[in-house]
């Protein structure tokens, strides 16, 4: 297609596209906002999330509802994780974000009027999901402003304050992250779930790889202690293996090899850096259990009915896993105990990023105080079943 813009460059070095106006206002025009009023069969839907895996993952029920109310609707699809998307049949085209870093660069390959869904947004009455999902008030000016203060320079109020509405937010508003995912695209399904659609030869070259393992009569657990965020890791896992029987082989998967985290043992494999994305998420399919310090890749399994373990620092796990029980395990304290200056806190009052309560690049004390004999406990009891 020839191109209605040329590229030049601005007064800061920058390559940048530079349209005529009259093309400009055209590709304004093409583009109008989902609002769930209109009939979208022949028409082109354009979704844009760049947020992490399971952000992606969790867009899943709303497409599939989107498709089956209008089976002839295009559904391009623009994130940082494609391949997550891959065998979709609800996704018709994926694109990582950085093939059209905004709308107007979809206009390349979409010339006619194109409906836009853009999860990147805050999501309902101009908050973010994921802070609502922490169970504290935001609404609350007051809340905000103590969020900023250390906790150590909170009076007997200010923590009384944080500790009751951290803990009623949740049953005041009850959002579900499947639910506030489906709203966004002005869909209800009656049943949500992940939905994921692995290749066959994927699962077969996963069989094969764990099948020396099972054969030696191991229970094959993969284990992620790294997450999207230093604050969400746990840091007691190495604990958790040393606590369970040696007979559980432990499969460390990761994007990344990460020197100062050497981990070496007789039942446990250092994957990292060795599979792609869907070739992970293949062994976290057909292993006997998983453990994370995040839910990215475990969604999957756990819309299979798979068991799965992940531990939970500042936030609630309950509206993440709403709709993945009784197999899903989120873990976490209620109440902080023994870190100085914090005793009686509730962990989940707090962002997930802040520092008010720990150092900077240190797991916060909630994931602290996560007994690592209760996490083992928990893994132990669902593999014998």
């Amino acid at each position: 297609m020839p191109k209605d813009y040329k590229i030049i460059v601005n007064e800061f070095g920058q390559k940048v596209r530079q349209y005529e106006w009259d093309e400009f206002q055209r590709r304004l025009q093409l583009r109008k906002p989902w609002k769930g009023d209109a009939d979208l069969n022949g028409k082109v839907l354009v979704v844009r999330h760049t947020w992490g895996i399971g952000d992606v993952l969790y867009t899943t029920p709303a497409l599939h509802e989107l498709k089956r109310q209008f089976p002839n609707c295009t559904i391009r699809y623009i994130c940082s994780h494609p391949d997550i998307l891959e065998n979709n049949p609800d996704v018709d085209h994926a694109h990582h974000w950085m093939q059209f870093d905004d709308f107007m660069e979809i206009g390349d390959v979409v010339r006619e009027d194109w409906y836009w869904l853009d999860y990147d947004v805050p999501l309902k009455g101009g908050y973010d999901y994921k802070i609502h999902l922490r169970s504290k008030p935001q609404m609350n000016e007051f809340m905000v402003k103590l969020l900023t203060k250390k906790v150590s320079d909170l009076n007997y109020d200010e923590r009384a304050f944080i500790d009751q509405a951290s803990s009623s937010v949740i049953q005041r508003y009850r959002l579900v992250a499947l639910d506030m995912y489906c709203w966004h695209a002005h869909v209800d399904p009656p049943d949500k779930t992940v939905y994921y659609y692995p290749y066959n030869h994927e699962l077969e070259q996963a069989r094969q790889f764990l099948a020396p393992l099972k054969k030696q009569g191991y229970k094959v657990i993969t284990l992620m202690p790294h997450s999207s965020s230093p604050y969400k890791d746990y840091p007691h896992w190495r604990e958790v293996v040393r606590l369970l029987p040696k007979t559980y082989f432990w499969l460390l998967l990761d994007s990344q090899v990460r020197d100062v985290d050497l981990w070496r043992g007789m039942n446990i494999y250092d994957c990292s850096a060795m599979f792609k994305l869907r070739q992970a998420i293949a062994l976290v399919l057909e292993a006997d259990m998983c453990c994370s310090s995040d839910t990215g890749v475990i969604y999957p399994r756990l819309a299979q009915g798979k068991p799965a373990v992940v531990t939970y620092g500042p936030h609630e796990p309950q509206p993440f896993l709403h709709y993945f029980q009784p197999q899903a395990h989120g873990l976490r304290v209620p109440k902080l105990t023994w870190t100085p200056g914090m005793e009686g806190m509730c962990s989940v009052g707090c962002y997930i990023d802040t520092q008010s309560c720990h150092k900077s690049g240190l797991p916060a004390p909630c994931l602290q105080e996560l007994e690592p004999t209760r996490v083992a406990e928990e893994i132990r009891a669902l593999l014998s079943k």
